[in-house]
């Protein structure tokens, strides 16, 4: 993993919360970018406690240097909420739904990926 970081790769631990993707790896592993699951989010309309575990989430990446990608994003409530979190980037079908490989680099090219900016970066 050193070695890939050395050739100015990014790394990034994927679906936080779920399976194998422990909070630990964060102090293990020599990532760039945090990619919080969609059960983080799916709860977001309905339940009071789920926009308090992704806020701490949200932060305790922003103190550990990290970019953070937001997955499950299904509506522009959810949406409003990442973006006031820190959120860095979205995900989800609210954005766009899933493609085939010729229509998703279609979008790429186009500029209309499913894959959105929040801090203009």
């Amino acid at each position: 993993m050193i070695r890939l970081l050395q050739l100015d790769l990014s790394l990034s631990i994927d679906d936080l919360g779920t399976s194998y993707s422990s909070l630990s790896y964060l102090q293990k592993l020599p990532v760039d970018l945090l990619k919080i699951d969609q059960s983080f989010t799916a709860r977001i309309d309905s339940s009071a406690e789920a926009p308090t575990m992704l806020k701490s989430v949200i932060a305790l990446a922003h103190t550990m240097g990290l970019r953070v990608i937001t997955e499950g994003i299904e509506n522009s409530h959810q949406l409003d909420i990442v973006r006031r979190l820190g959120s860095h980037e979205v995900q989800g079908y609210y954005l766009g739904m899933p493609e085939d490989e010729e229509k998703a680099l279609q979008s790429v090219l186009t500029e209309t990926a499913t894959h959105l900016l929040l801090d203009g970066t």
